[in-house]
């Protein structure tokens, strides 16, 4: 717990300390900030709101700064703070505009003390700037995916002139992914994808059959006052899906949490896994396995008469694993491998799987920082490691007997069906089948391959 004496660490400050600080992503150090903080239920609520709304229309935001400021932002310490600000002006209907300024201004003052009256000028212009002026066509939006207010002033690229740039700015998404998309998959899609990753994921919740079915965790959850639902689902699917409102107690409290009857998992994550059609009696060997999710669907499929072994490079998300393996009181062998494979588990396995890291592209929504890495340079940077955890890990573990599945929640094709090609012809297999789930309201989007062998 932090000492609150000197300065209240209220939920903005914990957001702008995440946003202000470089390392791995703010949202994987969102809980650990959260507790440091001490945060009440709502206020960790609104601080992971902000944090998740933030990074998520981080472009539309820059955009609106810039064209309130009158001289250019060249301390990103500036940039962040004015984010911070606008974000509660413009998203936030619940916000009035006094708090989401006065509020802002004190969360940042620590690191920008002589910058606070410029930081109140801007602000305040964008409160006054938004829903005034005429209406024209630069400020105008787009249904379903572009900012929903007019401005006093330009604030956007000429949708005319430049409708990529402008669609790309009023939905926040790298101009570069925009263009990608609208060549690879055509505009339908394209708005598709950037309407469905603008909104908050769906949650699912995958029940553990080995202890509870379908109908008794629908039962029980229903009960408590949470609303869910399996529409969409195919009946041997053991998937629930929450619909928002209702109880809105923590999920460690829901009835059958403890008691390791359900676990949080995407049907995209789920059917992915199920691609690979995991049977009783198989070796299973996991080489991605954090958080591991794909590892205790496999057994569950299995009826727990499988053996799996979940590895990853990353010790401290399998520690993370292991806690979760114990509630759900799934037995597997759990253990970090090195980078060069010199230490993998000894087979045969009847079934490897290879959820690789990609661009997350597939989960925009749930990654909203890794739509700002996205790039040329980081996908030849993906892609390197996908070939290094073919080549080290995947290539030495393949049997005569194995069959691959290689999954990414990436839309790319590079990190998928190209990259699947490869596995096949480097472990001498065949591809039998792909799956390219996109993402909706319901789904996260996400690619999957099974390779076999190939027959003589």
């Amino acid at each position: 717990m932090r000492d609150k004496s000197d300065f209240p660490f209220g939920p903005r400050r914990v957001v702008w300390e995440l946003l202000l600080h470089d390392g791995d992503f703010p949202t994987r150090r969102f809980s650990r900030a959260v507790e440091q903080a001490d945060l009440s239920s709502a206020d960790r609520a609104l601080a992971r709101e902000l944090l998740s709304g933030i990074l998520r229309t981080q472009g539309t935001l820059d955009k609106i700064a810039v064209a309130f400021c009158s001289n250019k932002l060249k301390d990103p310490k500036l940039m962040t703070a004015l984010r911070l600000g606008i974000y509660q002006l413009l998203y936030m209907d619940g916000v009035p505009s006094h708090a989401a300024i006065d509020t802002t201004l004190k969360a940042v003052r620590p690191e920008v003390p002589a910058k606070i009256k410029f930081l109140n000028a801007v602000l305040r212009g964008v409160s006054r700037g938004a829903n005034a002026g005429t209406e024209d066509d630069f400020a105008a939006p787009h249904a379903m995916v572009s900012p929903a207010w007019r401005f006093n002033r330009r604030v956007f690229s000429n949708p005319n002139k430049e409708p990529l740039r402008y669609l790309a700015e009023t939905t926040s998404y790298p101009n570069f992914l925009v263009k990608r998309w609208m060549e690879e998959v055509g505009e339908k899609t394209t708005r598709a994808r950037l309407a469905a990753l603008n909104k908050p994921a769906a949650l699912w919740l995958r029940v553990n059959t080995l202890r509870a079915s379908k109908d008794e965790v629908f039962e029980k959850l229903t009960d408590f006052g949470i609303q869910i639902t399996s529409e969409g689902t195919e009946q041997t699917e053991p998937m629930l899906r929450v619909i928002p409102g209702g109880n809105r107690a923590p999920l460690p409290t829901w009835p059958g949490f403890a008691e390791g009857e359900w676990s949080v998992q995407d049907i995209t994550s789920f059917r992915s896994l199920a691609f690979g059609a995991p049977k009783a009696g198989m070796r299973i060997l996991d080489l991605c396995a954090a958080p591991g999710g794909k590892s205790f669907a496999a057994i569950e499929l299995c009826g727990g008469d499988a053996e799996v072994v979940a590895c990853d490079i990353n010790g401290n998300r399998l520690h993370t694993m292991r806690d979760e393996a114990e509630r759900l009181g799934h037995k597997l062998t759990i253990r970090t491998i090195a980078e060069d494979g010199s230490d993998l588990p000894e087979g045969p396995w009847d079934l490897i799987m290879c959820d690789v890291p990609c661009s997350n592209t597939g989960v925009l929504n749930k990654r909203a920082e890794a739509r700002w890495r996205f790039s040329k340079i980081e996908l030849h940077r993906l892609e390197t490691i996908q070939n290094l955890v073919r080549k080290k890990l995947l290539m030495p573990s393949v049997s005569d007997q194995t069959r691959i599945l290689w999954t990414t929640c990436s839309l790319e094709p590079e990190e998928n069906q190209e990259a699947a090609a490869r596995v096949a012809k480097h472990c001498k297999r065949q591809l039998v089948d792909t799956m390219l789930l996109e993402p909706t309201l319901e789904q996260a989007g996400g690619f999957a391959a099974l390779l076999d062998l190939i027959p003589e």
